[in-house]
């Protein structure tokens, strides 16, 4: 992910992700959001996004920035199996959600209103254990 420069605003990448309502105004799932700030401050967010609830895993900042310079390109990585879900940015680790309770959907990718940032190189994999 990665934000123009001098601008701020919040990407997200939702895993497990199903449409909001009948209207369809929302996305549900597990919400991997990254926020740059006015002053070109990031953090990440880590929450399931339901109809009635909303359940945080992390709210800070993005794990190894405060050490080294941030790339101009935020790498999101969500490994998902069975009720277990780890997030990563960067290749380091943000957080771990173990007995997840929501466990279909696709994947969504969204911006937040007056956000403009770029999404690349998506992939994904299978992560179940070989043989099965």
């Amino acid at each position: 992910t990665r934000f123009l420069e001098g601008t701020s605003g919040e990407a997200w990448m939702t895993t497990r992700a199903t449409q909001s309502g009948s209207g369809g105004q929302g996305v549900n799932g597990y919400r991997f959001a990254i926020k740059r700030d006015i002053n070109g401050i990031y953090s990440v967010n880590v929450s399931l996004e339901g109809q009635r609830q909303r359940q945080e895993f992390y709210n800070g900042e993005i794990p190894g920035s405060s050490d080294t310079p941030l790339p101009e390109w935020i790498n999101l990585t969500v490994v998902a199996l069975g009720d277990k879900l780890a997030f990563f940015a960067n290749d380091r680790f943000v957080v771990f959600v173990d007995n997840a309770t929501k466990l279909d959907g696709s994947i969504a990718l969204g911006v937040e209103p007056a956000t403009t940032a770029d999404f690349d190189t998506f992939i994904v994999r299978d992560t179940s254990p070989l043989g099965q």
